[in-house]
């Protein structure tokens, strides 16, 4: 049962991790469309912030994606006292 407790808490922290990583590039992102929009930021410096960000994005939404799959498969399978949220 620990090793489940375990597994758990660390699915969970990963799942922090990546929610935060996801958060500041998407807020990293934004404030560069936003600095473009209002002359800030030139049509260049937008194009490397997005081309140096989004690919970041793409595998760690993966990653996310693939992780709360996993989350909700070992839900089922975890005694209900051992609770993923």
């Amino acid at each position: 049962m620990k090793t489940a407790e375990a597994l758990a808490d660390s699915m969970k922290a990963k799942l922090g991790q990546i929610a935060s990583q996801l958060s500041s590039l998407t807020k990293y992102l934004v404030n560069a469309k936003l600095d473009h929009k209002s002359g800030a930021l030139d049509e260049s410096a937008l194009r490397i912030a997005r081309e140096s960000i989004e690919p970041s994005l793409r595998p760690l939404i993966a990653e996310r994606n693939d992780l709360t799959a996993a989350v909700k498969s070992l839900e089922t399978v975890l005694p209900a006292r051992v609770s993923m949220s």
